[in-house]
């Protein structure tokens, strides 16, 4: 992620749900392989990303840094690499 893109997204989580998830819509239809998604996968996709929000927003769930979760996710691969080559 550069240095922009951080600072957007640091900007973008100060923003009232609401507004988030517009943006996160704008953003996801964006990039959609399929623009004409079916009404109802749009809608489910809205309430997913209304609770996922939610639990953001209520702290009951935590988050981690995109970098740490990298490191995490490649030590988890060097340790299954590993096991894979003693078995």
């Amino acid at each position: 992620m550069t240095v922009l893109t951080e600072d957007i997204r640091q900007s973008l989580l100060h923003l009232p749900a609401d507004d988030r998830l517009t943006l996160a819509h704008d953003l996801l239809t964006s990039v959609s392989d399929a623009p004409d998604m079916d009404e109802e996968v749009e809608s489910a996709w809205g309430v997913e990303i209304r609770r996922r929000i939610n639990h953001l927003v209520s702290g009951t769930v935590e988050t981690i840094p995109g970098h740490a979760h990298r490191e995490r996710m490649a030590m988890l691969r060097a340790a299954a690499h590993d096991a894979a080559v003693l078995a």
